[in-house]
């Protein structure tokens, strides 16, 4: 027997990607909105597809690649002498269409940038080098490294270092989930 609504937890973080249909994730965004208290929610629009205007407004955290920053702001990073500016200018867009706390643009063998909303701070945290394998799960690492810090307090420039070096260690590494590292094994 299921337990009443009023006695279910509320998650701390709703995370969504675009793998299943759009309009499935934008009621679980809605959802997300309408809790008590509301469920921060963090969206990585892979793959990328055009987004409803009414959509951002209810992402907290949005994190994109440079191809999905670029189908989803019409701006691209391509040739661009000063990435920090331009980073910059895709980051405002995305608030000025609503996105609430932050804004990340991997920027693969780059590192991250980074935008806190909150703060107005933003910066590009340099990737590590290292000899890369296969990058398969590095996306998907970084999200769950960002988020799983960010629940635990951590600011968004920290949760950002963090996952960038879960990603690191994950592209040093063949497959999927076995390429994925254990929290003990990221400094």
């Amino acid at each position: 027997m299921a337990s009443p609504e009023y006695l279910q937890p509320i998650p701390d973080l709703l995370i969504m990607q675009l793998e299943v249909p759009l309009g499935e994730v934008i009621k679980m965004l809605e959802h997300a909105s309408k809790t008590s208290p509301a469920t921060e929610t963090l969206l990585n629009p892979a793959p990328a597809v055009e987004l409803p205007a009414a959509a951002y407004p209810l992402i907290s955290h949005l994190i994109v690649n440079e191809s999905e920053a670029t189908v989803l702001s019409s701006q691209s990073l391509e040739n661009k002498v000063n990435i920090v500016h331009a980073c910059t200018a895709i980051a405002k867009t995305f608030v000025a269409k609503g996105v609430r706390k932050s804004i990340i643009i991997t920027l693969g063998g780059q590192g991250a940038f980074w935008y806190d909303i909150e703060t107005g701070h933003c910066n590009i945290e340099q990737a590590k080098k290292v000899q890369v394998v296969d990058t398969t799960a590095a996306g998907d690492t970084f999200v769950g490294g960002y988020a799983v810090n960010l629940v635990s307090g951590s600011s968004i420039s920290d949760a950002v270092k963090w996952a960038i070096n879960a990603s690191a260690i994950t592209v040093t590494r063949t497959g999927a989930q076995e390429a994925i590292p254990w929290r003990n094994e990221i400094l």
